[in-house]
């Protein structure tokens, strides 16, 4: 092997240094590694994702509801089923895009190296986990607030409307939420945002504020839900850390699987 060949000695411990050059220790970096992006571009590049799904989400709804004849000014049910399952498919591709436009490595280093099969047992018990600390803040959350109750079936009933009651709608919910959610809110969250505020601040901050935003972004403000949010935001920051993205994915699944069954059967 010539003097001038790379080998990849023992891995990087994490340090201050590693995470400013953008570097996790699954990544050794040799002299042929192009420098990381900023990490402003990332939290842009983010919110550009999110915002394209969105968008795109939202016309197709509105096509569909003006296909049915139905009212532009109150999309819901099956409109706004399509247009969420539109919406996460072009997020997808759209995440890979910007990923590979910031990382400047391969996709693969990107969304972690993959890990022992036990490591996926542990993100699904992990999902059990964050789905009964969400159901422990809910019980907690109605003995505080009387009022929590009448806010939760609000959010129940809107749920349901959405998944409908047979047929192609509940096939077309389990896609977008089991599916389709965890694959490119997983791209968006933790490899794009993540990974940003990563390059600006210790783990536990950042995976705080992306928990934060992940909260936020799905728009449900009653507390124990918002709460709820938080904690499965953090969890799977650290899952995302310790054995990467799809783990991640596999633990948002199972937490948006069991909701689902639950509402579904319900």
């Amino acid at each position: 092997m010539s003097k001038d060949s790379h080998q990849c000695g023992p891995l990087p411990r994490e340090s201050a240094y590693t995470r400013r050059i953008g570097l996790t220790p699954d990544i050794p970096r040799t002299d042929s590694t192009p420098p990381p992006a900023a990490p402003w571009l990332w939290l842009v590049l983010f919110l550009a994702a999110f915002a394209g799904s969105q968008i795109v989400g939202a016309i197709v709804a509105a096509v569909a509801v003006a296909v049915t004849g139905g009212d532009l000014e109150n999309i819901e049910g099956e409109a706004l089923l399509i247009g969420t399952a539109a919406g996460g498919v072009v997020a997808i591709p759209l995440c890979v895009l910007f990923i590979r436009l910031v990382h400047r490595g391969s996709l693969r280093d990107a969304l972690g190296a993959p890990r022992r099969w036990w490591w996926f047992v542990a993100a699904v018990l992990l999902g059990v986990g964050l789905v009964l600390i969400n159901g422990g803040l809910t019980t907690l959350g109605q003995e505080l607030d009387p009022g929590l109750e009448s806010a939760l079936e609000t959010y129940e009933d809107q749920l349901s409307d959405i998944a409908g009651d047979g047929g192609w709608q509940v096939a077309l919910f389990l896609v977008a939420v089991v599916i389709l959610a965890p694959l490119w809110e997983e791209l968006a969250f933790r490899v794009l945002l993540l990974g940003g505020l990563r390059r600006l601040m210790p783990f536990w901050p950042a995976a705080a504020i992306s928990g934060a935003f992940f909260a936020v972004i799905h728009l449900q403000f009653t507390w124990a839900i918002f709460l709820g949010l938080f904690a499965a935001g953090v969890g799977l920051a650290w899952i995302y850390r310790r054995a990467g993205y799809w783990a991640a994915v596999a633990t948002h699944a199972t937490v948006n699987a069991i909701a689902a069954a639950s509402l579904l059967l319900a």
